[in-house]
């Protein structure tokens, strides 16, 4: 089966597109009625407060689930604190980032 979404959901420009004029929509739930998947790149943008990582609040992810029909595909974009250390800390790549050992041993 072929998922057509995008990188996100909630853009106000997509008025009158995708989304009704209304005020107060549910952007997720709206987009859900054109397609049928969509990653969540929140988390890379703004994973951590500090140097704690900071992990969705669950009614987050309740709301996100009453929004869509049960056969809507999430892809979540992962931490770029994982993907992207090179730029953060040491100007060089994770070197544990998809790291088969780590991935089993943890």
């Amino acid at each position: 089966m072929l998922r057509i979404g995008t990188c996100s959901w909630k853009y106000d420009s997509w008025k009158g597109l995708i989304y009704n004029n209304h005020k107060n929509i549910n952007y997720l739930k709206e987009y859900s009625q054109h397609y049928n998947t969509v990653e969540i790149d929140q988390w890379f943008w703004s994973p951590f407060e500090g140097s704690l990582l900071k992990m969705p609040e669950p009614h987050v992810i309740e709301n996100y689930d009453e929004s869509v029909s049960d056969d809507f595909k999430f892809t979540v974009k992962l931490p770029n604190s994982l993907t992207l250390t090179h730029y953060y800390r040491s100007k060089k790549p994770n070197p544990y980032f998809l790291n088969p050992i780590c991935l089993t041993n943890s």
